[in-house]
């Protein structure tokens, strides 16, 4: 009877100490599911409220001040935003507001691309600017093609696109240059994303294909980004 009784307590034991267990158990198999849970939230909706961080971070390279950014296609292309050091001459024949903040994309000298941010003292008039462009075209008498997307008689716009190519003559037409410019006139600033290729014979078109989507990868920043 001892040894039956003995046994049952044994089992007593037993039983509490998985019990035990279990409650120990339980506390961390939720909270691990709790954990994970959220994390999943977060990784498919994320904060949109978090400060931006001044400069480039792996691809990106945000510029919380002005309000923008851009992104290279991989790690042969170099940003550089010190424009006070070796700042390359663009070929940009812009009315002569300040700048005030500049970040290039490099892959060689040949081939840049570059954010220019002008402070719009004189409140461009960008239809003003395209005809002003296109006389400075004319009177240079350079073999060139230059395409406008021009802002609309009907609306007041505040973009516009140039596309040029510099040709070696006229007759046999061989790009030598290409040029694109996107002006933006935005909250008292305007926004000069500016693409050179100075030597087009020595260009791929995976590196001209690079180039453009330097140039459409530009874009502002939510305002609750920023850290002014």
């Amino acid at each position: 009877m001892v040894k039956k009784k003995n046994k049952l307590t044994q089992n007593d034991d037993r039983l509490k100490t998985i019990l035990r267990k279990k409650e120990v158990y339980v506390p961390i198999i939720l909270t691990t599911i709790i954990s994970i849970v959220i994390t999943s939230v977060f990784y498919f909706f994320p904060n949109t409220n978090e400060p931006c961080i001044q400069g480039d971070s792996g691809n990106i390279y945000k510029d919380c001040v002005m309000n923008f950014e851009i992104t290279k296609p991989n790690r042969d292309w170099k940003f550089h935003y010190d424009f006070n050091i070796n700042v390359p001459k663009f070929e940009i024949h812009f009315p002569g507001q300040s700048i005030v903040e500049m970040v290039l994309v490099v892959r060689t000298n040949n081939e840049q691309v570059a954010v220019i941010v002008f402070d719009d003292e004189l409140n461009l008039d960008l239809r003003k600017f395209v005809e002003t462009e296109i006389d400075f075209a004319s009177a240079s008498k350079l073999p060139m093609q230059i395409i406008y997307k021009m802002p609309s008689e009907n609306k007041k716009e505040d973009e516009i696109t140039i596309d040029t190519e510099i040709y070696n003559n006229h007759e046999e037409k061989k790009v030598l240059k290409l040029f694109k410019e996107k002006i933006i006139k935005k909250n008292g600033l305007v926004y000069v994303i500016h693409t050179q290729i100075r030597s087009v014979d020595n260009v791929s078109e995976k590196i001209k294909s690079e180039v453009n989507e330097i140039f459409n990868s530009f874009k502002f920043l939510p305002t609750n980004n920023l850290t002014l």
